[in-house]
């Protein structure tokens, strides 16, 4: 399958890949207005330019940006009015508006000078990126009025996974009595095992000691559906959770599959606790990793990769969720950024190098990837590697690859060192596994079948089933399954990665939702015009590109 990306098409669709789309959104700013240009004008000018009523559809969304960027709590205020009427913006321009909206209030802490109820019928909006707005931004306003219309919107069963895990945020971050007890009935009640879950960790973030103890007895309960280990991330993202959680378990009987569930959850963002280790580590039953790492046991273990390692088993260890080896390194262009490329590492790192990485990684962290972490004064706890820091705020990713944006007015502490990779994560693994992981590493680069190739192939994907685009099985199967997912774009949805050489392991798509029923929707980046060719080699599938559907 082949088309012509050429300069018209290109402007007018600009869905053919991201860097593809920034580039035609450059075109189109300078043919108007550029962002540059609204932000170097003041907020009051630019609010003057918007209530004159003289400002083209076109120039609407930079100008509401910037405002957004800068405004004052009455500018906001005007926004959210004019976005709620039903003559305010047009539709295009609301969810612009709305994003604005989240941002100033992530970002600033700026709440609009306006009714907040004026949001309220905007948390049910039949457009699911509108409705996402507005639910991010009732966690971020965290005014009570917000909790009834979310939990109707959590306990609706034709609720996508998305919109409920969303919205269950926001009930956690608004945390009053009648949060609450919204997401104690939703960790009871006969939702999904995600969203049990998801409303368990809530009530942890919370703040509300009560709240937090039944969700960890919910989480160690005999329902094996509920997944502990968001409950775990909840009580490390607070000041002295870490040691708090280790003092509540300490009495506790905790099996060993949920021993190591709760271990799982630590390295996923990026923590390694020595108490809280140590305590689940020996529940689990697991070998110290870093129990007698003599000179001669290094030398027995290279050896015996030499020996016994497969780099095919490798590429499937590396791959695997619980390790989350991709929410921080990216191979062959696709994955995490928060820590080194490793499509060639194998070129300059001899095993005992990578041996030692793993075992050890903050012994030899680069300026790049060094952790920063920030205690609020709210008492919560981020970390990440630094993307931008100025007198406004400060922006970190965390493990998980989340984007944070802190003021400096918010910051209580702020400590630098060591790295985001845990110490520990051989507990997960078997001495096969790991020697087949570093065997992978080893040979990423190399001449073979792990060489860095030039054939372009898709390695970015997200991942979708019916009940994250809001369809349900009958519906999702046909156009109106396809024509729903071309318009969204993927926020949201679970990443899967290609292989090295190129290909989509389905099965491990497929694992990642509920149904028979699959959506891949795969990043292509267009950079220069001209023709384009597509191949899919794999099961039957209808493939849809741009707007036109390939059999």
């Amino acid at each position: 399958m082949s088309g012509r990306v050429d300069g018209k098409s290109f402007l007018e669709r600009c869905r053919v890949g991201r860097r593809a789309a920034m580039i035609a959104t450059a075109i189109v700013a300078a043919l108007f207005v550029s962002v540059g240009e609204a932000r170097g004008q003041s907020a009051d000018a630019l609010m003057r330019l918007l209530r004159s009523g003289r400002l083209p559809a076109e120039r609407l969304g930079n100008v509401i940006d910037a405002i957004g960027n800068r405004g004052s709590a009455a500018d906001l205020g005007y926004l959210l009015e004019r976005a709620t009427e039903a003559d305010g913006f047009p539709a295009e321009v609301r969810l612009a508006t709305l994003e604005a909206l989240a941002e100033a209030a992530r970002s600033r802490g700026t709440v609009p000078e306006a009714e907040p109820t004026r949001l309220v019928g905007l948390l049910g909006d039949d457009d699911p990126a509108v409705r996402s707005a507005a639910v991010r931004i009732a966690g971020r306003w965290r005014d009570p009025s917000f909790v009834a219309p979310l939990a109707t919107l959590v306990a609706d069963p034709a609720t996508s996974e998305r919109s409920a895990a969303e919205g269950i945020e926001a009930l956690g971050a608004i945390g009053d009595a009648s949060a609450i007890e919204a997401l104690t009935a939703a960790m009871n009640g006969a939702a999904s095992p995600k969203r049990r879950t998801a409303a368990a960790a809530a009530l942890v973030a919370s703040g509300d000691e009560a709240a937090s103890l039944a969700a960890l007895d919910v989480a160690l309960g005999d329902d094996r559906s509920i997944d502990p280990a968001g409950v775990v991330q909840a009580f490390l993202a607070r000041q002295g959770g870490a040691e708090r959680l280790a003092s509540l378990l300490g009495d506790r009987a905790i099996d060993a599959e949920r021993a190591q569930l709760m271990l799982r959850g630590m390295y996923s963002i990026g923590r390694s606790d020595a108490a809280l280790v140590t305590l689940l580590t020996e529940r689990a039953g697991l070998e110290d990793a870093d129990a007698d790492w003599s000179a001669e046991k290094m030398a027995e273990t290279v050896a015996r990769i030499a020996e016994r390692g497969d780099a095919a088993r490798g590429e499937l260890v590396f791959r695997r969720r619980d390790l989350t080896c991709f929410n921080c390194h990216a191979l062959s262009g696709a994955g995490g950024a928060i820590g080194p490329d490793l499509s060639a590492v194998g070129n300059s790192s001899p095993p005992d190098y990578l041996i030692n990485a793993l075992l050890r990684p903050e012994q030899d962290v680069k300026e790049v990837y060094r952790m920063y972490r920030v205690l609020t004064i709210d008492g919560l706890l981020v970390a990440g590697v630094k993307l931008s820091e100025d007198d406004q705020s400060i922006v970190l990713k965390d493990a998980e690859g989340k984007t944070h944006v802190i003021p400096q007015e918010d910051i209580e502490d702020l400590v630098e060192g060591g790295s985001l990779m845990p110490r520990g994560l051989k507990v997960l693994m078997t001495d096969a596994e790991f020697d087949d992981l570093i065997a992978f590493l080893y040979a990423l680069g190399r001449p073979g079948d792990y060489a860095v190739r030039s054939r372009a192939t898709i390695q970015r994907w997200k991942v979708a089933g019916p009940n994250e685009v809001g369809l349900n099985a009958a519906t999702a199967r046909g156009d109106e399954g396809l024509d729903r997912v071309a318009t969204m774009a993927g926020e949201g949805w679970p990443s899967l990665y290609g292989q090295v050489a190129g290909g989509l392991p389905l099965a491990e798509a497929a694992a990642t939702v509920d149904g028979e029923t699959l959506f891949l929707r795969g990043e292509v980046d267009v950079v220069v015009a001209g023709e384009v060719a597509f191949a899919w080699t794999g099961p039957a599938a209808e493939v849809r590109i741009d707007d036109v559907v390939w059999q």
